[in-house]
């Protein structure tokens, strides 16, 4: 148990538990969703984790999906720090421009290759001035609904409502 081990930050994670592991029938759209784990992709029906060899992608996609995964989490981490960089951070996560963004979406539509997949947008719910996205952040058209979730099928973005 990770409460009795003063190390156990430092160690590999564990498996992925059977229950937090998609299990829809057939073979429902991906989310290419960054959510501090080691894989990035989650089902877009029930937002669990869906392991890649169910996609069956290239080698070097899972090295790209891993490379991308450990940049954008630097972003994010230092969002979460809530220190000096933290504002900088929340930018660069939100702007469709940015570094991390393009690359993300340009996996997004690698990962489309093998499976429908969206791309989750960054969104502060936590901050004080959040409002409910209603429009895409990159096109600027309306978000449709999607179980829980907003979309923009042209862009296949995926936000939280």
């Amino acid at each position: 148990m990770t409460n009795n081990d003063p190390y156990w930050k430092l160690k590999p994670p564990s498996p992925t538990p059977d229950d937090e592991l998609c299990s829809c029938l057939g073979d429902p759209a991906v989310v290419l969703q960054p959510h501090l784990s080691c894989n990035p992709i989650s089902c877009a029906d029930c937002n669990l984790e869906v392991p890649p060899e169910r996609l069956g992608f290239s080698e070097q996609l899972a090295d790209e999906l891993a490379s991308w995964r450990t940049f954008h989490d630097c972003f994010f981490h230092l969002w979460l720090d809530s220190a000096e960089f933290e504002a900088w951070a929340k930018s660069q996560l939100f702007d469709p421009q940015s570094p991390v963004n393009t690359r993300g979406l340009a996996l997004r539509q690698s990962l489309a290759e093998c499976r429908p997949c969206y791309y989750w947008w960054f969104l502060d719910t936590d901050a004080e001035d959040f409002q409910q996205v209603s429009m895409c952040p990159r096109c600027k058209r309306n978000l449709s609904s999607r179980g829980s979730r907003s979309v923009c099928e042209d862009c296949w973005i995926i936000v939280a409502n």
